[in-house]
């Protein structure tokens, strides 16, 4: 059976020690037996893989200047990254 336990990432407002959160971050979404790949593996049986499309994406920008606190405040923009199978 499809284990439907998630994870969600609140760590993603990083005003101060940016670096060392986003490669956490990082490590708990892609990391090997994290996040993507334990959903990847347990999809699989199921033949679901291939039409499935994750979406990452923010609610707001950074800005590119590192503040005092190694970190980055609120800036203009956003992004959006779609991954999937073809």
């Amino acid at each position: 059976p499809l284990n439907r336990n998630a994870k969600v990432v609140h760590a993603n407002d990083t005003h101060n020690n940016e670096q060392a959160r986003f490669e956490a971050n990082i490590e708990d979404i892609f990391g090997s037996g994290k996040g993507l790949d334990t959903l990847t593996r347990e999809l699989e049986p199921l033949g679901m893989n291939d039409d499935l499309v994750y979406s990452f994406n923010t609610d707001f920008g950074r800005q590119l200047r590192v503040n005092g606190d190694y970190g980055t405040d609120h800036g203009r923009g956003n992004y959006m990254i779609l991954l999937g199978r073809v």
